[in-house]
């Protein structure tokens, strides 16, 4: 049914606690076992704790999830920190005039299915977008050493490892940068990377890991990502991808923040294998600005998991695999950005 678009078909995802320390606490590590986890550090935060200022392995909506807004200062000055993840982006937010890090990685266990015959190659892609901007220093304006890195690669589960590399990229070009930006007035850069990285030799029936980071750091500035690093694949014709961790609706959290946990009882949750909790037609907006919110006031909406707002295209639909608000197209998939349609900061 429905546009066709990048299909994660589910399967179980096992997480641990949230992390927040708060002053005077010790260093914040990854919970052992995870495959999942978010941490923000700035200068503001006590020196004991080696400017750790949150931290979080909980996948999903912030909040509950991640990192929501989480503000700390002291006589130097003051930064605020966001951080959500997702199987099909990284959506991140910092601010400080004083040095401030914020690291968001996670390792998913993908499945190859279909019929084609192998071996083939699979692309990933993970693009980040969003904004540098300057902030008020005194009587001027300024960015100093603004950065963001995205990388695909291996997932290094040690708790006491560096999360600055948490993820090591496979090549080259599956580790892609800003550079260093800085601007000394009023005034802003665009942030725009991707990483890239083909895996080859690939068969139906294989079962890997592929891990995701997006770092972003300065010593003064804001990095506003909250349009979302975006996941995509691409497949040939005939194969399909599985995700362990697109199973929002049976991974017992409360993905999106309405107090309602997975099927059956959150009603935007078709099946225990959805992908999302809050389908565009359950989420309490306009996404296809038609002036109706969600099922069933929207008649483009057949029922509260319905993944999208837009009317029934006209003509043939190209031949989908999957389940949930994530398709898979045989051929070329592709997740979209879902900036218009996520709830902001």
């Amino acid at each position: 049914m429905r546009l066709s678009r990048c299909a994660l078909i589910g399967c179980a995802l096992v997480v641990a606690t949230l992390c927040v320390r708060s002053a005077l606490a010790a260093e914040i590590l990854m919970p052992v076992g995870s495959t999942v986890w978010m941490k923000f550090e700035a200068g503001v935060c006590p020196d004991e704790d080696l400017d750790d200022c949150a931290g979080s392995n909980l996948p999903g909506v912030a909040p509950p999830n991640g990192i929501p807004t989480h503000t700390r200062s002291n006589a130097n000055g003051s930064a605020t920190g966001y951080a959500e993840i997702l199987p099909d982006r990284v959506r991140t937010y910092i601010v400080s005039n004083i040095g401030a890090v914020m690291n968001a990685s996670f390792q998913d266990t993908y499945t190859v299915g279909g019929t084609a015959a192998g071996p083939f190659d699979i692309t990933f892609q993970l693009r980040v977008t969003g904004v540098m901007n300057t902030v008020p220093v005194a009587t001027f304006n300024q960015l100093v050493a603004g950065n963001v890195q995205a990388r695909i690669g291996i997932f290094n589960p040690d708790p006491l490892f560096n999360d600055n590399n948490r993820v090591a990229a496979f090549n080259p070009g599956a580790d892609a940068s800003t550079g260093a930006q800085s601007l000394f007035a009023l005034g802003s850069v665009p942030v725009d990377i991707t990483a890239t990285y083909t895996k080859t030799g690939v068969n139906v029936g294989d079962v890997f890991d592929i891990g995701y980071q997006v770092r972003s750091a300065f010593s003064r500035g804001e990095l506003d990502l909250l349009n979302a690093g975006a996941i995509s694949f691409i497949v040939p014709e005939g194969v399909s991808l599985s995700s362990t961790m697109a199973q929002a609706c049976g991974d017992g959290i409360d993905n999106d923040g309405d107090l309602l946990v997975d099927f059956p009882a959150d009603p935007g949750c078709a099946a225990a294998t959805g992908a999302v909790e809050d389908p565009e037609c359950d989420d309490v907006q306009d996404n296809d600005a038609d002036g109706q919110i969600d099922f069933p006031d929207d008649p483009d909406c057949v029922s509260s998991a319905d993944p999208i707002e837009l009317p029934e295209p006209t003509g043939a639909l190209p031949e989908l695999v999957g389940s949930g608000a994530l398709w898979l197209m045989r051929r070329r998939s592709w997740l979209r950005s879902w900036s218009s349609s996520r709830r902001r900061l």
